[in-house]
């Protein structure tokens, strides 16, 4: 079974939680993923903070107005205190708005939750990486987390220990053969004309492949750990309340359009998976997604649904032929 990440948490854009707030972890759980990116920065007194830019500007605002911040606020510049004092995070709902986390707190709560962090140290140098560490040992013990990079973190992680869980983002064969070694290592290949290829190749040498899916609808994924943005679907599985409903195969000529709608939902999430042929707009839940099939092909899309009705349309931009329309509706129960 494929494991599922959500990408600085569930917050659907600041809308429902900040990014990387200890409510967006808890959405997290509720939603029923396997994993958790946390985003880390360390600030002037060295505090390590779960944020996902160094700059705060795009998640907080003033917390003694909420106003937006004119100045850029870079968060390795202000002591913790500073940073607590005077900014509250972004959500629609003043209850939802908090103070930055530090990674004790957000480490901490993973673990209550029973959600694995992966842990993103921004900062490429060694110092950064070894105060996280050490406050991540301290927090839920030595090798409970993973250490996620692009950069060196995670080269120095495994020199202290070839076994650490590590994810490490590589373009090539090359990238995939220095890991070798490593047998907690999770592979993380970005998507291009050899992605099929290099998959099978870091299968072939033991490892578990990790990709991030953004605005695709296809559903012929291989990876076996899935990194999704903030649209991204919650475990279907893992949750009571679904409801599944089938629809007649059907044609629809050139400006003609299917829509469906379900029942409101304060956080749920909607998935649809067919067959079509032709050029159309799909929208769910007011998310767009452009489909060009010559063949007929298979499509699946997976959205949040926060505070609105389930809806999806499918517009033909030329006749199309849809097959296999299924759609589920899963209510997240909070």
């Amino acid at each position: 079974m494929k494991k599922y990440i959500a990408h600085a948490g569930i917050h659907l854009g600041s809308t429902l939680a900040t990014q990387n707030s200890l409510r967006s972890i808890e959405y997290a759980a509720v939603a029923g993923f396997d994993f958790v990116e946390l985003d880390v920065w360390i600030t002037s007194d060295g505090v390590p903070v779960v944020l996902h830019n160094r700059e705060i500007n795009a998640t907080y605002r003033k917390k003694d107005n909420y106003e937006m911040i004119a100045e850029n606020v870079n968060a390795c510049e202000k002591t913790y205190s500073e940073l607590c004092e005077g900014y509250i995070g972004k959500a629609d709902n003043e209850a939802d708005r908090a103070i930055i986390p530090t990674l004790s707190e957000a480490l901490t709560l993973c673990k209550k939750l029973g959600i694995i962090p992966m842990i993103h140290p921004k900062a490429d140098d060694h110092a950064s990486t070894a105060c996280i560490m050490k406050v991540s040992d301290e927090a839920i013990g030595k090798m409970q987390y993973y250490i996620v990079s692009s950069n060196a973190a995670c080269d120095y992680v495994l020199a202290q220990n070839p076994n650490h869980p590590c994810m490490v983002i590589v373009k090539d064969k090359n990238g995939i053969d220095k890991y070798s070694e490593n047998p907690n290592v999770i592979i993380a290949i970005r998507r291009g004309a050899d992605y099929t290829e290099l998959v099978g190749y870091a299968h072939e040498k033991g490892h578990q492949v990790e990709t991030t899916l953004n605005d695709d609808v296809h559903s012929d994924y291989i990876a076996d750990v899935i990194n999704y943005d903030y649209r991204s679907p919650g475990r279907f599985e893992k949750y009571e309340d679904v409801i599944s409903e089938a629809f007649d195969d059907r044609i629809l000529a050139a400006g003609e359009e299917f829509f469906f709608c379900g029942k409101e939902m304060c956080f749920g999430t909607i998935e649809a998976s067919f067959r079509m042929r032709g050029k159309a707009t799909l929208t769910v839940c007011g998310r767009e997604f452009t489909l060009d099939a010559e063949e007929m092909t298979d499509f699946r899309a997976t959205v949040f649904v926060y505070c609105r009705k389930s809806s999806l349309s499918i517009s033909a931009q030329s006749d199309v032929k849809i097959e296999n329309l299924k759609i589920r509706t899963g209510k997240h129960e909070l």
